[in-house]
């Protein structure tokens, strides 16, 4: 009872020393301590049993933890002293600090998150979420919102995302980026994206679901917004398709009559002065066609309906079209016109011929029309001369064109490339056009496969342009290495050749049949698809020009009852000439595939229909071209 130790176990005696000599308690025991024992004793000599939990500072210094139990130790009514138990749960306090630690971290990241987090049992019951999660639904709080939303399923704005959800959650022990609709508290509509894991025992039994959400609201709004603003740019193409289709249609009906009379005009008998005034208006309808075609042109590559051919063809046949096109303007202003093809480049290439030329046409037309002396030149030449044919290797052809022009200032070579932009831009400008040419080169050349113009200038003293294309080679051994046929064939005479000529336009009508009645065709006419079908009942012929849009039947109904009506059996098989003011990407495609066996786009010129008539005309006589 004088607090004094009589006796120690083995473990007292590592932790705190050998005690048993009589030592005085306070000489073990720190001072902050001391109180506490003293204390402690004092209860329990008045017949008290105490136990807790105390810190102490050994005798190195260390603090450790030990859970005491203090008793009397009593002989009847005599007290004989006390007996003291000390278990070290240093460790313990240490893990259950560890862990408050970590919970406290923990809890301050579940309600400090940004996205919002959530446990809920597989059947829905939501355990707990933090107030993030409750903030995006427009809860104040997560008990509020546990309040309204014990059932996570009643939160969906559609049950079946939320079946969806837990079947690929079970299927898969997780779900990653899983966008569903769910309800704000305001009754509208939050889009989630939700993560989720499947939280098992250890036997692999499921316990609960853990996982996240992020509000994605904006994001969906911004697609939204976005969708809508495709749907509605693309609309607008199509609107503006639809219209431009539609006026070209409408320009190019009424001028193809005024360019059929002023070429019947020419091929009458005309003085000097008379033939000139007709051959200007023909040249004026032709720089208008291609002015409405340029225009078309833009609208496909706008549109992305702009397809290329892949078809064999001659290159030195485009630069003899560029000289026999320009030679003659480019002459009777004294500058002369020079073209050089390498003579290394494979003679076939494979690519769009069509379109070269269009781009070749474009830059020395430009040229002609900019220089006023000296000399325009066009080269070719190939860049790369170890590409074989069969190789699969492409031939890369570097095109130049150079004059001696009045050149373009450097500030404005940019925007020679725009729509309805022209370097010379005064309303003194000498020089007419749309400004299109230019941009439609560059956007043909890049169709193609190449990178780009080049262009050098300087003013009073030309410019050059100049671009490189890739183009196959044909396979050795195939019909692609025979040279292309000849599409121009040498016209033969058309007399007797009795044609039936399906047009509703009374000028279109006249321009056509006095041209083929010129050259001796036999020329029946019928203004609509009904009195068309009437004739070929009772008449035979070797050709039928079609217009397509007709009053009543179109010329495409037409051509389907011909081909397939068992009365017309023996005329099915005549041939039929779409021709037509629908011009548009492919326009020429569907009438051929629906049954037309030529197509001829209005306006176009007499010795195009004749060319077609004359092949018509070989084929029923048998005869071959030499």
């Amino acid at each position: 009872t004088d607090q004094r130790i009589i006796m120690q176990s083995d473990e007292s005696l590592r932790l705190w020393g050998d005690l048993a000599s009589g030592a005085a308690v306070e000489g073990t025991v720190d001072a902050a301590n001391l109180a506490l024992w003293e204390a402690a004793n004092r209860r329990v000599l008045a017949g008290e049993v105490i136990s807790g939990d105390r810190e102490y500072t050994m005798q190195d210094g260390e603090r450790r933890f030990f859970h005491d139990i203090v008793a009397p130790i009593r002989v009847g009514e005599t007290m004989l002293g006390i007996l003291g138990v000390n278990i070290d749960i240093t460790e313990r306090k240490r893990s259950e600090a560890a862990l408050a630690e970590a919970e406290a971290r923990y809890r301050g990241i579940f309600e400090n998150a940004v996205e919002g987090i959530y446990q809920t049992m597989l059947d829905g019951t939501v355990m707990v979420v933090n107030p993030a999660l409750a903030g995006f639904y427009g809860y104040d709080s997560p008990e509020e919102f546990l309040a309204r939303y014990p059932q996570a399923g009643s939160l969906y704005v559609d049950p079946g995302d939320r079946e969806r959800w837990v079947a690929e959650l079970l299927e898969n022990g997780r779900v990653n980026d899983f966008e569903v609709r769910l309800r704000h508290r305001d009754g509208s509509t939050v889009w989630s994206s939700s993560n989720a894991r499947l939280i098992r025992d250890e036997a692999g039994t499921p316990l609960y679901i853990s996982g996240s959400v992020q509000d994605i609201t904006a994001r969906k709004l911004a697609e939204e917004a976005l969708t809508q603003a495709r749907d509605a740019a693309d609309a607008a193409n199509r609107a503006k398709s639809e219209f431009l289709a539609n006026m070209s249609h409408e320009i190019r009906t009424p001028l193809n009559g005024i360019m059929g009379m002023i070429q019947l005009i020419n091929g009458s008998s005309l003085d000097q002065e008379q033939h000139e005034y007709a051959q200007a208006a023909l040249v004026s309808s032709q720089r208008l066609t291609r002015l409405l075609g340029d225009i078309l042109d833009l609208s496909r590559i706008e549109a992305r309906k702009f397809e290329l051919e892949h078809k064999p063809f001659v290159l030195a046949d485009v630069l003899d079209s560029v000289q026999t096109l320009y030679r003659l303007p480019a002459g009777q202003k004294g500058v002369a016109l020079t073209l050089r093809l390498d003579e290394g480049l494979p003679r076939l290439l494979m690519g769009d011929e069509h379109r070269l030329r269009q781009v070749l046409f474009n830059l020395v037309g430009n040229a002609v029309k900019f220089t006023e002396f000296g000399e325009i030149v066009v080269e070719i030449d190939r860049l790369d001369p170890t590409a074989k044919a069969g190789s699969g290797t492409a031939c890369r052809v570097l095109f130049a064109v150079s004059d001696t022009g009045m050149g373009i200032p450097l500030e404005l070579l940019s925007q020679s490339f725009q729509m309805f932009t022209q370097a010379e831009g005064s309303l003194s400008r000498r020089h007419q056009g749309a400004g299109l040419g230019l941009a439609i080169v560059r956007h043909l050349v890049t169709l193609m496969g190449g990178a780009g113009i080049d262009v050098s200038s300087e003013v009073g003293r030309g410019t050059t342009f100049s671009f490189a294309l890739p183009f196959g080679l044909p396979q050795p051994g195939t019909v692609a290495q025979e040279a292309p046929v000849d599409d121009q064939p040498v016209a033969i005479p058309l007399t007797d050749l009795r044609v039936l000529l399906v047009e509703d336009e009374e000028i279109n009508q006249l321009a056509l049949r006095t041209a083929l009645t010129r050259q001796g065709v036999s020329v029946t006419c019928a203004k609509d698809g009904e009195a068309a079908l009437d004739f070929l009942r009772t008449e035979g012929f070797d050709a039928v020009l079609m217009d397509i849009q007709l009053p009543g039947m179109s010329g495409l109904e037409v051509t389907q009852a011909l081909r397939t009506r068992p009365e017309f059996q023996a005329m099915a098989g005549v041939p039929v000439i779409a021709l037509t003011a629908f011009a548009m990407a492919g326009d020429r495609e569907r009438f051929l595939a629906a049954g037309l066996d030529d197509y001829l786009a209005k306006p176009f010129a007499f010795e195009d229909l004749s060319r077609i008539l004359s092949r018509i005309r070989r084929e029923r006589s048998g005869t071959v071209d030499q």
